[in-house]
Formats: structure tokens, C-alpha cells, sequence
């Protein structure tokens, strides 16, 4: 079942060219809230070895819930456990034991056992690059498996001020809906911009909060 229905999405290499000029990058890393620590701790040492920087047991950084500065909206989310291991466990180094494989698609239920619920979209890893993307959007022409997909705009007027974000989120969900109701089987979330007047006159609900 699962060699006639699964599809397999491989990790792939991303893209090498760049897409932003210096100034562009500098003024979207701020506008994600990078600062020049996070670039020269965390995404300097994953760019260069291709695995998460490893910090040392001691953080004594407020939670960014008592914080006085204000914080991405990822902060907010942390993990609360103790880890004593060396070296850490992670899928990287404890591959045996761990996996970030997961599977998109529509799940049939566990009590009724068919072929239909091997029709999945098989993925290594929930982190996808550019490549990875288009190929799962490749999967909705019928050849290639006819995942069907439906793309939701999470971006909304600046004008429509801070309240506008509690709107924005209502509608997203309510299309969500929509779509799946109506047949849809994978929901892309995204926040791009289709040219220079929607960039400038609107922003877009975090990610996070979005899913």
C-alpha cells in the first residue's frame, strides 16, 4: 500500500543564489527580530556546520513574559525540562532512537484499514527549504498524486492597526475551514507578498501564531 500510494519528499539542497541585497537582508532580519547576536551565535554556526549551536546548562535570561524588552513571539514559547546528556540527544547524532519525520495529508481513521491510508505525503523533516516546497506543490497535478492544495494569504492592512492582527487571524481560520470542507487535503500558510504595493501597505500574522 504504502509503495503504491506514499509519496516520498527527500531532504533536497537549497537554492545558492541570493534572493536579497545586503540591505534588503539587514532590514528583514530586524523586521523578523534578529539581532546581532542570534546572526553570530545561531545562524552563523548553522550556516557554517548545518547543526544547532549547543549552549551551556546556565541561561540566566528573563522568560519573555517578565521580560522589560519586548520579544519575538517565539520566545514566548519555550520548553520547560531538564537535560543532562553528553552529548545532546537530537535526531542529528541519535538517529536510532529519534526522527522529525512526519506525513501530510488527509488521515483516514485507525479503525478502518485501508489502502486509502497510505495516501500520504512522506517528509523527513517539518523544516522545508525552497526546493522541498515546490515539490509538495508538485504533488497537486493529478500525475503526481493529486494532493490537493489550497494557499492562504496570512498577511493583512497595516492601516487596520493592531486590532486588524485578531481579524486577520479569524479570517485565516475561517478559510481553513472553508477549504478543507471543500476537498482540500494540505494548507499552506504563507506570508508573501505579491509585489512592491502589497509589501509596503500590509503585514502578516507570525507564523506561529498563524498555525
Amino acid at each position: 500500500w504504502m509503495k503504491n500510494q506514499r509519496k516520498d519528499v527527500k531532504k533536497g539542497s537549497s537554492p545558492v543564489d541570493r534572493i536579497y541585497s545586503d540591505e534588503t537582508a539587514t532590514f528583514a532580519q530586524s523586521t523578523f527580530g534578529w539581532g546581532l547576536e542570534d546572526i553570530g551565535m545561531q545562524i552563523a554556526d548553522m550556516a557554517g556546520s548545518g547543526k544547532e549551536t549547543t549552549y551551556s546548562m546556565g541561561d540566566d535570561a528573563p522568560i519573555s513574559v517578565l521580560s522589560e524588552r519586548p520579544h519575538v513571539l517565539y520566545n514566548y514559547f519555550k520548553q520547560r525540562f531538564a537535560q543532562v546528556t553528553n552529548p545532546p540527544i537530537d535526531p542529528l547524532r541519535e538517529g536510532v532512537v529519534m526522527s522529525l519525520a512526519m506525513a501530510l495529508g488527509r488521515k483516514e481513521s485507525i479503525y478502518k484499514v485501508s489502502e486509502k491510508g497510505a495516501r500520504l505525503i512522506h517528509l523527513e523533516s517539518p523544516v522545508l527549504n525552497g526546493a522541498e516546497m515546490k515539490e509538495i506543490e508538485s504533488l497537486g497535478s493529478d500525475e503526481n498524486g493529486g494532493f490537493r492544495q489550497s494557499t492562504i494569504s496570512t498577511r493583512y492592512d497595516i492601516a487596520d492597526g493592531p486590532s486588524g492582527i485578531k481579524d486577520a487571524l479569524d479570517a485565516v481560520c475561517n478559510k481553513a475551514v472553508e477549504e478543507v470542507r471543500d476537498g482540500a487535503e494540505i494548507v499552506i500558510l504563507s506570508d508573501f507578498a505579491q509585489d512592491q504595493a502589497s509589501l509596503d501597505s500590509t503585514t502578516y500574522v507570525p507564523p506561529l501564531l498563524a498555525v
